[in-house]
């Protein structure tokens, strides 16, 4: 009497017979396929001859993404190139660190160069000067970074503000320092410029060259004066005085170049009074808010001098604005103080 096969050995044999007549198409099977259903490579060498494809070197595909990718010369000859790229990845990306970790080096040798001063020291205004004047491989010195596009102060800035290369005490930080702080300052500046220390002092100074500006013209000084229309339609008064300011620049280096093809040069920013703080705020953020989002291009000239140190914003009290004689119709009180001012 024939035994009757299980289910478990029927299915055995057909899914057996699909994989053979897929070997036999060109398919190569998984390593644990053949495995699974007994079947060695010289079967899948033999079966692949009838379907007219060439033998194997194993009875297996490499990976589960290569299906039909025979493992034969050309495929040995590929993983050589692809590992031989890896190693030269290494290669260049070991070099990248080398160089890089010879490039941190190099960088804290040269500040312990720039660096290097006498014991309690390091922080006295006198080594400032000397680091923000210290002349690199190129010639040029130090200085510091003036905005976000990496440019640097000039050597006249330098000058004015740290004093002249060879003499310190020549420049403005070490006139206020002497003038305004205790001499102890000068040796440790860490303890003089918290906020809470030179905040009022910088306050006192605003509020009094703000009550006594320095308008009155002199036979020897010059008077120039713009009256010129807008060309932006402005929806605030801080956009309007903004976009003012913007012009002013303008002709304010317009009058610079002028006085140095003269042999006047201007040496550092000079001042520049506005009547709204909003419009100095905009200047000296770098940002866009809700309010400033819609500002034209064009105007934003003003935030350029300014963080270029062409021009220095100083806030003005309606009342002390002069240029309002110009622009406005006055009471006669208001416009005989501006008018005194002029022809005194």
């Amino acid at each position: 009497m024939r035994k009757r096969m299980s289910d478990d050995t029927n299915k055995y044999n057909f899914n057996r017979k699909r994989i053979l007549d897929r070997i036999r198409e060109g398919s190569i099977p998984q390593q644990n396929t053949t495995k699974k259903y007994d079947i060695s490579n010289a079967e899948v060498n033999a079966i692949r001859k009838e379907g007219n494809h060439p033998p194997l070197v194993v009875a297996f595909a490499p990976s589960a993404y290569a299906p039909t990718l025979a493992v034969n010369e050309e495929t040995k000859r590929i993983q050589a190139q692809y590992l031989e790229q890896q190693q030269l990845t290494k290669n260049v990306k070991e070099d990248e660190q080398k160089l890089v970790q010879s490039f941190k080096k190099l960088m804290v040798e040269q500040r312990g160069k720039i660096l290097k001063v006498p014991p309690g020291q390091q922080f006295a205004l006198k080594t400032f000067h000397d680091y923000v004047w210290n002349r690199g491989a190129d010639g040029q010195p130090t200085s510091w970074v003036i905005n976000i596009t990496g440019k640097k102060a000039k050597e006249t800035t330098i000058q004015m503000r740290f004093g002249k290369e060879n003499d310190w005490k020549s420049g403005q930080v070490y006139l206020f320092f002497t003038r305004f702080l205790p001499s102890e300052c000068l040796k440790d500046v860490r303890r003089c410029l918290k906020k809470e220390r030179i905040g009022p002092i910088l306050k006192k100074l605003r509020d009094k060259e703000a009550s006594n500006p320095s308008t009155t013209l002199s036979t020897n000084q010059a008077l120039y004066v713009l009256c010129k229309q807008l060309k932006v339609v402005a929806f605030s008064s801080c956009e309007a005085e903004y976009a003012a300011a913007a012009y002013a620049c303008k002709e304010i280096e317009f009058i610079r170049h002028l006085c140095s093809d003269m042999g006047f040069p201007f040496d550092g920013p000079l001042a520049f009074g506005v009547d709204n703080t909003a419009a100095i705020d905009v200047a000296y953020n770098m940002g866009v808010s809700g309010r400033t989002k819609h500002f034209d291009m064009a105007i934003h000239y003003f935030r350029d001098c300014v963080q270029l140190l062409s021009v220095v914003p100083r806030h003005v009290l309606t009342k002390f604005q002069r240029a309002d004689i110009f622009t406005k119709a006055l009471d006669k009180t208001t416009f005989i103080t501006h008018r005194d001012c002029f022809l005194t």
